[in-house]
């Protein structure tokens, strides 16, 4: 329709609109501003059914060509946006997603007729040649095969249609709100925040009058800074305290209390969040204050982005519990593993199921895990096979934390217990039983799809063969005699009795067998106990919890995989119950680390509002300066080294010029935490105290 349009702009053509050009534009102005008009289906007619899938959404167009079989007409549009799960789906499946997705969606118009689909994915083409395809892609296909279909891929320049419907939208423009830079401060704003420290102001005056009898106070920062005095300046107003680098003397602004968080945030939250090393180094070639390196651990141990991100350099460890059984299907496991190569029989996953007593092992070959089958062959292959269990552990898989499993369990009177999350080593019987039987498997088959005919083979060695913990087989343990084996047929005993225990004997290796799985559990305790490093937590304490699979906390190499804080409302070690967006749930205590709470360096009950007194200008004062008090030009010139600020004598020029035109900074509060009372330090520790171990950063 555009044509005649277009030939106007070809090279050496005259540009001469016409009637006709005007026409053609008006048809498209008509078409570009408004929708297409959708038709009704015409039953007699081939569908066609276009469909498109992008990472975050799916799209499908259903139409028909016109009467004279040269537009297609839209029946109907139809997109949804994929959840967070289907959007980790490979390319291919989210592609015949779409189709499934549009079958079910236009299945009045399509069930029982034949019809076109069109896509962009030219693998799709195949769709109907696949053999031997299982789990929900084999799910899939069977919904798909009750459909009258071809398939036939269109380049995607020419698929815009549906690939339009898939696309995500515009991103939005934000507008970005004006930024005001609130540092460096002015020398009259540092005097001030300086000066609403009554104990500031007070030494101050004390450092340029002497200090006397009179000046005793009982605030621990005052005697501090009294007992470095020597290393103290004043300059232009402000209180400084020397500190010499390579390259010559520096001056450090002395800080105290409203200001601290103001210096942390900007240091530590705002450089890149590193660690107590980077970031203590920052803070002391700049600022000073009494117990400045307690504070700046505390501040890097209580940052939240850096608790949900970093590791602890000792994970926690709680000690190992110990359960012993008495009695043969007193307590078993279950586990699935899977998926493995699908059989000629269709098997895909193992049920595995194991005593904890005799360590006597059954396995089951399963096609599918829903819930439906794991229960109902846990009910046919064992349950009426060996008896009903007193206690059955698992996993946290949703087959045995379904509502059926459930079910059948409370009907059968069984106890159901389970492991926490990403805690698989409370069920490592079973786990250490998969990877048994998965080597050994994998070295009596010749074609890997043909495992579980030799999977009841692996299992029988197994059970007849001697277990570490209890130094007799499984075999013996559950039936009470030797087992008999193939190669026994060949060397026959005159008396095979010999293979049955008599009720002595019974009762003999019944103790034996709990005695040396009692000291196996003990040994294995010792050694796992070694290393055992316990969470020192208590109720209403917050913990971090571990969680790398969580989709709001980022994803890969990216990710923050702790989440929280989290409060403790109870504690039965080695769990612990945490308060969970409202909900109370247990996890492993080896999971959490501790959480800092950090501390608060706003002044209590005072006005933040500056305070300063008519006679806080000290260098104006008649009273005789001291020596200690910097002359303007004191970094201008070299030093010599008996100056009362000894250090390098290399020279370093100080510019300390008037920015009062730059706003006052916001005060940076880090919220509800109790101030942390101050103390006094040794003299000879020019960093502050040494930190406490349990405080200190891994």
């Amino acid at each position: 329709m555009e044509e005649s349009l277009r030939k106007l702009t070809n090279k050496n053509v005259t540009f001469s609109w016409s009637v006709e050009h005007q026409k053609t534009f008006e048809k498209l102005k008509h078409y570009l501003c408004h929708a297409p008009v959708l038709n009704y289906p015409d039953f007699g007619k081939k569908f066609i059914l276009d469909t498109d899938a992008s990472g975050f959404a799916i799209g499908a167009i259903l139409s028909q060509k016109d009467e004279n079989n040269k537009y297609e007409k839209v029946v109907q549009f139809a997109s949804r946006v994929l959840t967070p799960t289907e959007q980790r789906y490979s390319v291919t499946k989210r592609e015949l997603l779409a189709i499934m997705w549009a079958l079910k969606k236009f299945r009045p118009y399509l069930l029982g007729r034949n019809f076109e689909i069109r896509t962009d994915h030219k693998p799709l083409q195949y769709l109907k040649e696949g053999k031997d395809i299982g789990g929900q892609l084999g799910r899939w296909l069977d919904v798909i095969s009750e459909y009258d279909f071809s398939i036939r891929h269109r380049r995607g320049s020419k698929h815009s249609n549906a690939d339009s419907l898939s696309r995500k939208n515009t991103d939005t423009n934000h507008i970005c709100a004006n930024v005001s830079s609130s540092f460096p401060l002015s020398r009259n704003e540092l005097a001030e925040h300086q000066n609403r420290d009554e104990m500031l102001r007070q030494f101050k005056r004390s450092l340029l009058n002497g200090f006397n009898e009179l000046d005793k106070t009982d605030d621990d920062n005052y005697e501090t800074l009294k007992r470095i005095k020597t290393g103290l300046v004043i300059k232009n107003n402000i209180l400084y305290r020397v500190y010499d680098t390579n390259s010559g003397k520096r001056l450090r602004y002395v800080v105290l209390k409203h200001l601290i968080s103001f210096v942390l945030h900007k240091l530590h939250d705002e450089m890149g969040h590193f660690g107590f090393k980077k970031t203590f180094s920052n803070v002391i070639s700049r600022f000073y204050w009494p117990r400045m390196k307690h504070d700046v651990n505390n501040w890097c141990l209580s940052c939240e982005a850096c608790c949900r991100r970093n590791n602890p350099s000792k994970y926690t460890k709680e000690k190992m519990v110990k359960q012993l059984s008495t009695y043969c299907w007193e307590r078993i496991a279950m586990d699935i593993t899977g998926p493995l190569p699908i059989t000629k029989r269709g098997n895909r996953y193992i049920l595995a199921i194991q005593d904890y007593f005799s360590k006597f092992a059954v396995t089951i070959p399963l096609e599918g895990i829903t819930a439906d089958e794991v229960s109902l062959k846990f009910i046919d292959e064992f349950a009426l096979k060996f008896g009903i269990p007193l206690t059955v552990h698992t996993d946290m898989g949703t087959q045995f934390t379904s509502e059926l499993f459930k079910c059948i369990t409370k009907k059968l009177g069984i106890c159901k217990t389970n492991t926490t999350p990403y805690h698989p080593q409370s069920d490592g019987m079973v786990e250490r039983l998969n990877r048994t039987l998965k080597c050994s498997i994998s070295k009596l088959v010749k074609e890997n799809d043909e495992w579980d005919k030799v999977l009841q083979i692996a299992t029988f060695s197994y059970n007849v063969s001697k277990h570490e913990s209890t130094g007799l087989s499984p075999f013996e343990i559950m039936y009470k005699r030797l087992p008999y084996l193939p190669i026994d047929n060949y060397f026959e005993s005159e008396d095979r009795n010999f293979c049955h225990w008599n009720d002595k004997l019974i009762s003999s290796k019944l103790m034996q067998v709990r005695k040396m799985s009692e000291d196996s559990q003990n040994t294995q305790a010792y050694q796992y106990d070694k290393n055992n490093f316990a969470l020192t937590v208590k109720e209403n304490d917050k913990v971090y919890l571990f969680s790398p699979v969580d989709g709001g906390y980022g994803h890969g190499k990216l990710s923050k995989p702790w989440r929280g804080p989290y409060m403790v409302t109870k504690i039965r070690k080695p769990l612990i119950q945490l308060k969970i967006k409202g909900k109370d749930q247990w996890v492993h205590a080896n999971r959490c680390k501790r959480a800092h709470e950090r501390n608060s360096y706003e002044t209590n009950g005072e006005n933040n509002d500056p305070k300063i007194c008519e006679d806080t200008n000290f260098e104006n004062n008649n009273e005789a300066k001291p020596d200690f008090v910097l002359a303007d030009d004191y970094f201008d010139h070299k030093q010599p080294s008996n100056d009362v600020a000894t250090g390098s004598n290399q020279s370093q020029t100080y510019n300390l010029r008037p920015r009062d035109n730059i706003k006052r900074p916001l005060k940076y509060s880090p919220g509800g935490a109790q101030v942390f009372p101050w103390r006094g330090r040794n003299v000879a520790d020019d960093h502050g105290i040494r930190v406490n171990r349990e405080d200190s950063i891994g």
